[in-house]
């Protein structure tokens, strides 16, 4: 398409010179159409360039990466969920551990009943599968994997759009020296054509030349602009998109160390629970249950902290996602 327009213009302008040769001379129509064949020739490329504009703008890395990072991070608020369930559910049996315990009377012994429950219910702790055991670490691990895996790629995706940032600049200064070029290119010719007819066909010529020049030049570097602000909006993505991942990397670390130290206070409580089956004496019982309340209390203080923590992080990725999401919508109305 472009060369057909290029050869079918460059006709037209030999046609016109030609002819204006041939009948009367040079004069200053032929002349402004010369002109004006030279600066179509500029529209052309431009033209061509602009065609691209939809490939160049809708970068599909970066929409694949961007919905990679929603995934990622409706994974992990599914997982905080996950999490808050598990807390709910060791507090749960928490409370039934602290409430059974305090069936042990402070002074006197316990019924046979009492301590016939309390131990049903020390049995029943001490066999509940654990809200932190392998499974949970396991799934921290791979969601870990994976946004390490997303941060990585976002990194690699921010290099190239800094290297097109660069890019776009060396081209705005590269086109505006051949716009310059050209316009000198065009002047030259008019006082050629000066020297050789008269010096009012060299203002006209002159003038002709310097009315496409003074308009393409702003229009070429508004269009320079366009491209420049849309990587850099891009770029706002990637970054809003990373420092997202990057923070939820560290949630997860973090919950992680709080989730081992949990693990680690239950089988305590879990330890201090264990007790010979059958009906043990009133002061092994009485020291069992002491040692289980000391303890239990460790642990609640950690589930606390937990949930706390993953109710904080749920906020920071809803914030993530909110973020990206008003970068890409400025991306969407710079486009428009």
């Amino acid at each position: 398409m472009f060369n057909t327009k290029l050869r079918k213009r460059t006709a037209q302008v030999f046609n016109s010179v030609c002819k204006g040769a041939e009948e009367e001379g040079f004069c200053f129509d032929t002349l402004k159409e010369a002109t004006e064949g030279l600066m179509d020739v500029d529209d052309y490329v431009m033209e061509l360039i602009l065609q691209f504009n939809e490939d160049i703008w809708k970068n599909k890395e970066l929409f694949m990466l961007v919905q990679e990072f929603f995934a990622n991070s409706l994974a992990t608020l599914e997982f905080c969920a996950a999490t808050e369930s598990s807390i709910n559910s060791a507090k749960e049996n928490l409370t039934l551990l602290t409430s059974a315990m305090k069936l042990l009377p402070e002074d006197g012994d316990p019924s046979e009943i009492q301590s016939r429950r309390i131990m049903n219910v020390l049995t029943y702790f001490r066999t509940a599968e654990s809200p932190f055991g392998e499974m949970f670490f396991r799934k921290l691990e791979n969601l870990l994997a994976v946004h390490r895996s997303m941060l990585a790629k976002l990194r690699e995706e921010k290099k190239k759009l800094d290297k097109k940032l660069k890019h776009v600049e060396m081209w705005r200064k590269v086109s505006a020296v051949l716009l310059g070029a050209a316009a000198v290119a065009v002047v030259i010719c008019g006082i050629i054509a000066a020297v050789i007819t008269t010096p009012i066909i060299a203002g006209g010529f002159a003038a002709a030349a310097a009315i496409p020049t003074g308009s393409v030049g702003p229009w070429l570097k508004s269009m320079w602009n366009s491209y420049r602000d849309e990587y850099h909006n891009q770029r706002k993505v990637v970054q809003e998109a990373a420092k997202g991942t990057f923070i939820a990397i560290k949630d997860m670390e973090n919950i992680k160390i709080l989730a081992t130290s949990l693990d680690t206070k239950l089988k305590d409580v879990l330890s201090a629970a264990e007790i010979s089956e059958g009906s043990p004496d009133v002061g092994t019982l009485r020291f069992v249950v002491e040692d289980i309340m000391a303890k239990s209390f460790k642990f609640e203080e950690e589930l606390n902290k937990l949930q706390k923590y993953v109710d904080d992080v749920g906020h920071r990725i809803r914030n993530a996602r909110n973020a990206v999401l008003d970068k890409m919508n400025m991306l969407s109305r710079n486009e428009k």
